[in-house]
C-alpha cells in the first residue's frame, strides 16, 4: 500500500512540475486576400483554405499547381503530366466536364485573372515557384467575381520585405530528363519594391512523345504611396515551344508498353506551342475597413 501511495505521490509532483512549465503562444492570424476586403480566416463567413510559401515551395517540383492542390477538401485535380492539354481542376464538381483546361472556375494572380473571354484557364504561363501564398475559395462567395460558379483560386507572388537585395538561385534535376532552374532576385528601397524571377524547366516525359519546355518570367514593382495606398506594375511573359501529347491508350497498350504513344499521336505530331506576354497595373487604396477601391488594366 505504501508503496503504491508513493507511486501515485511521485506522478502528482511530475504533472505539476509540468504544468508549471506549460507555455502558451497565440498564432498569428491567416489572412485572407481572394475575399476582396482583406479579413482573417476566423472573420471569413467563406469556405476558403489557404496555402503558405512553405506549402507550396517545398519539396516540389514546382510544375503545376496539382502539387499544391491535393490536399485542399472540395478540388479535385488532374492530368498534370500532359502539359500540351492542360491542368484539370474541379471544385465542388464544377470543372468536372472540362476536356482540357480549366473552366467554370476563376483564377488569379496578384489580382490579374488568368482566364481568356471564353472562361478557359491554362497555367502554360504560371511558375510556382514564385507563388507565396494561394487561396481556394468554394462555393457560391465566388459569384464576388462574376461568372465563377466553382470557385476561385486567389494566388498572390513574392514580394521582397527586406532593404538588403535578395538574390537566390535554385536548381532542380530528376528521373526522366527532369531540369529546373530558377533565379530571382528583389529589394525593398523606401517605398518603392522590385521583384524579378526567371525560370527554366524542361522534361523527356515518363511517355514516348512527351516532352515539355517552357521559359517564364515574372516581374513585379511596387510604389506605396501611403500605408494603404500602392500602386503595382506587373509583367509575365511564358514561352513553351514544345509540349508533346502522347494520347490516350488502350488496356492492352497499357499492359504491353505503358510508357508507349498513341500511335495517330506520333503520326500528326500532336502537340502545343504557346508563347504569352502580359503586362498590367494595380491601384488600391482601402478608405475604411469596410471601403476599398480597386483599379486595374491589363493587355
Amino acid at each position: 500500500m505504501k508503496i503504491l501511495f508513493f507511486f501515485v505521490f511521485c506522478l502528482l509532483i511530475q504533472h505539476i512540475a509540468f504544468a508549471q512549465n506549460t507555455q502558451t503562444d497565440t498564432l498569428k492570424a491567416v489572412e485572407i486576400y481572394a475575399t476582396r476586403l482583406q479579413v482573417t480566416d476566423n472573420q471569413a463567413t467563406f469556405a476558403v483554405s489557404v496555402l503558405d510559401k512553405y506549402r507550396l515551395q517545398t519539396a516540389t517540383q514546382q510544375l503545376s499547381p496539382y502539387e499544391s492542390l491535393g490536399g485542399i477538401a472540395g478540388v479535385f485535380a488532374m492530368n498534370p503530366d500532359n502539359f500540351s492539354q492542360d491542368l484539370r481542376v474541379s471544385i465542388r464538381g464544377f470543372g468536372a466536364r472540362a476536356a482540357f483546361g480549366i473552366r467554370g472556375i476563376r483564377v488569379f494572380v496578384d489580382g490579374l485573372p488568368e482566364g481568356t473571354p471564353d472562361g478557359q484557364v491554362d497555367v502554360d504561363n504560371l511558375d510556382m515557384g514564385v507563388i507565396s501564398h494561394l487561396e481556394v475559395l468554394r462555393g457560391t462567395a465566388s459569384g464576388l467575381y462574376g461568372n465563377a460558379a466553382g470557385g476561385v483560386i486567389y494566388m498572390l507572388t513574392e514580394n521582397p520585405n527586406s532593404k538588403k537585395p535578395l538574390a537566390e538561385a535554385q536548381i532542380s534535376a530528376g528521373s526522366f530528363g527532369f531540369r529546373r532552374y530558377q533565379a530571382k532576385f528583389g529589394q525593398k528601397i523606401n517605398k518603392l519594391s522590385y521583384f524579378l524571377n526567371l525560370s527554366n524547366n524542361k522534361t523527356t516525359g515518363y511517355r514516348a512523345w512527351s516532352a515539355m519546355e517552357n521559359s517564364i518570367l515574372n516581374a513585379k514593382m511596387t510604389y506605396q504611396f501611403q500605408e494603404k495606398t500602392k500602386l503595382t506594375i506587373l509583367a509575365n511573359y511564358g514561352n513553351s515551344p514544345t509540349a508533346n501529347d502522347a494520347g490516350a491508350l488502350t488496356v492492352a497498350q497499357v499492359t504491353g508498353n505503358p510508357q508507349q504513344a498513341a500511335t495517330n499521336n506520333l503520326l500528326f505530331e500532336t502537340g502545343e506551342s504557346v508563347n504569352q506576354n502580359r503586362i498590367g497595373a494595380i491601384f488600391e487604396s482601402q478608405i475604411s475597413p469596410k471601403s476599398n477601391i480597386q483599379a486595374r488594366v491589363f493587355l
